[in-house]
């Protein structure tokens, strides 16, 4: 079930409705869908958004299309490989992002277990898989009668496009696929409040430290800095933006570059880096520089990891909550799995907040 205020473009609402009456065999292997003209009158939109919609229940294998003649139900059966009794749910994420210093490995951690813990509770086993390019999830998926997949943080096509083909259920979080529902934190919120509240504390001079350059997260944090800097007319008074990778290394490396670039006038009072990990390299960086945190540049991070409690001085931090995250995610999967529900492909936002701590100097 969406919950209320999402939003599904329109032509996703057809791919569902379209896919929904296909699984249910309202329309049987063989059939021919209605033409392009009569989905247009049905759902009342203009030929382009069916044609979206057809493209996507294509490449699934769902239909298939003949030039000039329609588009006609695919043998369902055949290409689905739902695995009825099978008690196995994969956890896959990039092999690469199994670095001790990325933010991603850490909050995926803290992920996992509460995952793992309530598949446990409902019967289910909670297998982990890191993905390099090339290898065969159809394979592994077949190998290990896997009944379900988490697509988890940032993977490549390749990974997502084998997932489609073995028709299973899955869930992206972290991450938005057009094809999946999708599990995210409120990022656009998150960083929202993090600027309000700098800007409470007497902050107008705010730096921003964005995560790996075409991930989900960090192009929403990004822009959502960019675009709070604008609501509060900051932008005629300061703007900077790094670049890190989610890394402690990176956010070393940010805040390093910036500390010599800038002359000390020009310093930012205040810096809100994209997760964690990167928030405590800045604050090693600043205090190599002879600087304090906060007296002299006060920090802010993203996901509140459990190392943003034990730093020093202790993170201030937008509070993605992992346990909530890992319940929502696994209470999805298994209602479809149960046959209680079908997957409806949208984004499903999760609430944030702030745990402040010592981080933060009001100025």
């Amino acid at each position: 079930m969406m919950p209320k205020g999402s939003f599904i473009p329109q032509y996703k609402k057809i791919y569902n409705d379209l896919k929904r009456q296909i699984i249910e065999e309202q329309y049987t292997i063989g059939e021919q869908l209605p033409c392009e003209r009569e989905l247009c009158n049905i759902y009342s939109v203009e030929r382009i958004t069916v044609r979206k919609a057809l493209s996507l229940l294509e490449e699934e294998g769902l239909i298939q299309k003949h030039p000039g003649i329609g588009s006609f139900v695919g043998n369902v059966h055949e290409i689905n490989m739902l695995n009825k009794d099978s008690k196995t749910i994969l956890f896959l994420m990039q092999k690469s992002m199994n670095d001790i210093q990325s933010n991603s490995t850490a909050f995926n951690a803290q992920l996992f277990f509460p995952m793992e813990q309530v598949c446990r509770d409902n019967g289910y086993s909670l297998l982990y898989l890191g993905y390099n390019v090339g290898d065969n999830i159809i394979e592994f998926i077949q190998r290990y009668q896997i009944a379900g997949v988490f697509l988890v943080s940032t993977l490549p096509e390749d990974a997502f496009a084998q997932v489609i083909k073995t028709k299973i259920p899955a869930i992206c979080i972290n991450h938005i696929h057009e094809k999946f529902l999708s599990i995210m934190p409120d990022n656009a919120k998150g960083i929202k409040i993090a600027m309000e509240y700098l800007i409470s504390c007497g902050h107008r001079k705010i730096a921003f430290l964005g995560g790996s350059i075409g991930a989900t997260n960090a192009e929403e944090r990004k822009e959502s800095y960019i675009l709070s800097g604008y609501t509060n007319e900051l932008q005629n008074r300061y703007s900077r933006v790094m670049q890190g990778r989610w890394t402690y290394d990176s956010g070393v490396q940010a805040m390093k570059q910036l500390l010599e670039e800038e002359s000390p006038e020009n310093y930012p009072t205040a810096v809100i880096a994209a997760s964690d990990m990167m928030a405590i390299g800045c604050m090693d960086a600043i205090r190599a520089a002879g600087l304090k945190v906060p007296e002299n540049i006060s920090v802010v991070g993203f996901d509140d990891i459990d190392m943003s409690r034990f730093c020093t001085p202790a993170l201030t931090t937008i509070k993605t909550d992992s346990v909530t995250m890992a319940r929502v995610a696994v209470e999805h999967m298994l209602a479809h799995l149960n046959g209680n529900t079908q997957f409806d492909v949208y984004t499903l936002r999760l609430p944030i907040n702030l745990s402040v701590r010592n981080s933060v100097k009001t100025i």
